[in-house]
């Protein structure tokens, strides 16, 4: 019975060498494979960095030839990486369409674009504005109304610097300038698409006010979402000087505000999550709200990373998902994820300002005592560096 054991043992041991060897022909061996796989990942590791440095500095040319190599490579990359490359490649879509070579065109052009799952007509028009979005008809039949859109096309792809030293330190070019602009343009029109004619109307005549705060408004955050990684800072940035000489009651300047406060409480909120974000040295003594958005744009590192550049499009996404439609009907109430409340409309918002504000002090005072925020500049190394040049108007300079 043992010698039978042994025999039936040793058979199945000989098949069993037999099928392997058949499955690892002409000399191949699990060595081979492994030595291969191991190959394809290192090349993929290799690979990644670079895909993910032109997404970041909107080198398109060249993010394009990484899309297309990087299929021989993804499914050697790890499962961050193959998100991360999922992620970049929406994102570039986003920021560019298919119509996008128009806007760079010299004639009239007329393409359909898509914000917020809202798809319109936008009638492009070159000239020398740096930018604008205006109504110049009404369609009866079809019951809209007729926009223009306009921008200086020959900052589309520009790859020449803008000037100040703000643009410089992030190397922000004329084309992500652009970007901004134009997204702006076209994210206008979230508010003419979402109310019939006689509402759009009857909101200019009766609260003309709040109606073109709401504008500003969706038009910035359109930009920040579908602009490129330095386009959208550039969106956040370019508000700055607005910011210096604060007209609470000026449209621009106060739909600024009200998307940095929704950013920086996300900010503030979770510092952690936010490496290239700089906090102050100390609690601003007034305008607390308004010197601490000044500082954290001021402030962002140039070096910013894949991660915070999706939170911060998901901040705004998450936004105008949840409650981009409730701002309109709400009379500008604007809720913010610490449970504090925005209104649009400076004078409703005088007692929130003060709660957002004791918000503020405390969460910055905790940022300050963890060791999370800048430490205060030696006053002589101060004027030594020249911070005295770093004026308003000169951080980034508009190609008006």
């Amino acid at each position: 019975m043992k010698r039978l054991l042994a025999l039936g043992w040793l058979l199945s041991g000989v098949l069993l060498v037999g099928s392997v060897s058949f499955a690892l022909a002409d000399g191949e061996t699990m060595s081979d494979r492994e030595r291969e796989k191991l190959e394809a990942q290192k090349a993929a590791e290799e690979f990644y960095p670079g895909m993910e440095k032109a997404f970041l500095l909107a080198k398109w040319d060249e993010f394009d030839e990484k899309v297309k190599e990087s299929s021989k490579h993804y499914r050697f990359m790890t499962k961050e990486q193959q998100a991360n490359v999922r992620y970049m490649r929406e994102a570039s879509q986003d920021c560019r369409p298919k119509w996008w070579k128009d806007c760079r065109s010299s004639t009239n052009r007329s393409f359909k674009a898509e914000i917020w799952n809202r798809t319109f007509m936008a009638n492009y028009m070159p000239s020398d504005m740096l930018g604008m979005m205006a109504p110049v008809g009404y369609d009866q039949e079809r019951k809209c109304l007729h926009i223009i859109v306009t921008w200086k096309p020959n900052l589309v792809e520009n790859a020449d610097a803008v000037k100040g030293w703000l643009a410089t330190k992030h190397g922000i070019s004329q084309g992500n300038l652009a970007e901004a602009i134009i997204w702006h343009e076209l994210g206008h029109n979230y508010v003419t698409l979402g109310l019939p004619i006689k509402a759009i109307i009857q909101l200019w005549w009766d609260h003309s006010v709040f109606y073109s705060h709401l504008q500003e408004f969706y038009a910035d955050l359109t930009a920040i979402y579908h602009a490129s990684t330095r386009g959208r800072l550039t969106a956040m940035m370019f508000r700055l000087d607005g910011f210096d000489w604060y007209r609470e009651t000026e449209c621009h300047d106060r739909a600024a505000h009200a998307i940095g406060a929704i950013i920086t409480s996300e900010w503030l909120a979770n510092p952690d999550k936010w490496p290239s974000i700089h906090f102050p040295p100390e609690v601003p003594k007034e305008k607390i709200e308004l010197k601490t958005i000044i500082y954290l744009y001021e402030n962002i590192d140039p070096n910013w990373t894949l991660a915070e550049d999706q939170a911060l499009r998901d901040i705004v996404k998450t936004f105008v998902a949840k409650s981009g439609e409730k701002v309109l009907t709400s009379r500008g109430k604007i809720p913010l994820s610490n449970k504090q409340t925005f209104m649009l409309l400076v004078n409703d918002d005088r007692e929130e300002v003060a709660k957002r504000e004791k918000w503020i002090k405390e969460r910055l005072e905790a940022i300050i005592q963890s060791g999370r925020a800048d430490k205060a500049p030696d006053p002589k190394e101060k004027k030594k560096e020249g911070h005295e040049k770093l004026t308003r108007g000169d951080r980034i300079q508009l190609p008006w």
